[in-house]
């Protein structure tokens, strides 16, 4: 007989649950999230399925499991368009593209599903994509700025914007963003972090970018995503290591939550500062 305990779980995603005679018991469709707590009458959904497995004298199970991300948030969705808007105009030098420029940023960035109409593959829309795709598909269009040059007019406007973003990405548990390899890392973020500059095409006679070591490899620092940052090369020289993390941070603050993330990783300690946290604020509109 199945042992079943009353206990008090958390809440996780199961999209399915396979038997041990094969077949398989889908939990719907979306998120799939289902609470693996039950009371004596077995009311959750997973609740429902044990007591069919208790009847059916089953006496082993397979819970598949996915991680659950929030649903994209209006904030995020705003940033978006008002990004689409000025690469409108970095394209285009007009407003009024924006509605093909989002469809060219989710084939470029958003995940594949499958059309139910037509069977075929299809980009999801914004509207389908949780906090970390979404993030990948703002952090593309950041990209798309600078591969085409934002307009001088807009250029304070797209620091603000990013720099908030930033903080709003490493307050999260986790980053929402994954690179590959440092290859992945200077090819996808063509601009200092820093200063919002663009470093120009990796590979190229007028790259300027440096990787900056968080925490140096002599330190024990990893050769890791999580613990680079991409630096014009005189703001990596002259500015951080002459100066100093504390000082650096004091300058850049939006860095600050990367920068601790990577020292917490590496087991160090934070850089000491007294940093107001309203100075990198998130503006309610947007991030």
């Amino acid at each position: 007989m199945l042992k079943i305990k009353e206990a008090a779980a958390e809440i996780i995603p199961v999209r399915s649950i396979t038997l041990s005679n094969g077949s398989v018991f889908e939990c719907g469709k979306g998120a799939g999230v289902v609470a693996v707590r039950f009371d004596s009458e077995f009311r959750s959904p997973v609740g429902q399925f044990i007591k069919e497995l208790i009847a059916a004298k089953m006496t082993r199970a397979f819970i598949c499991m996915e991680k659950w991300y929030k649903h994209r948030t209006f904030k995020q969705n705003n940033l978006m368009w008002a990004l689409l808007r000025i690469l409108s105009q970095a394209v285009y030098s007009e407003y009024g593209h924006e509605d093909s420029l989002y469809q060219d940023v989710l084939d470029l960035y958003s995940p594949k599903t499958v059309s139910e109409l037509t069977g075929k593959p299809r980009s999801k829309s914004s509207s389908d994509l949780n906090t970390f795709e979404m993030a990948t598909l703002i952090e593309g269009i950041f990209y798309q700025i600078a591969e085409n040059g934002c307009p001088v007019e807009f250029s304070e406007t797209v620091k603000t914007f990013f720099r908030n973003w930033y903080v709003w990405r490493f307050e999260q548990k986790e980053d929402p963003i994954r690179y590959e390899s440092e290859k992945d890392y200077r090819e996808r973020v063509p601009y200092c972090e820093a200063t919002l500059e663009y470093l120009g095409a990796y590979g190229t006679e007028t790259y300027q970018g440096n990787i900056a070591h968080i925490v140096s490899k002599g330190a024990g620092g990893k050769d890791e995503p999580w613990n680079f940052l991409h630096l014009k090369g005189s703001v990596h020289v002259e500015e951080q290591h002459q100066h100093g993390w504390a000082s650096f941070l004091e300058q850049y603050p939006h860095l600050r939550g990367k920068v601790d993330r990577a020292m917490e990783m590496s087991g160090k300690v934070k850089p000491s500062l007294s940093i107001l946290q309203e100075s990198v604020a998130i503006e309610e509109e947007i991030y």
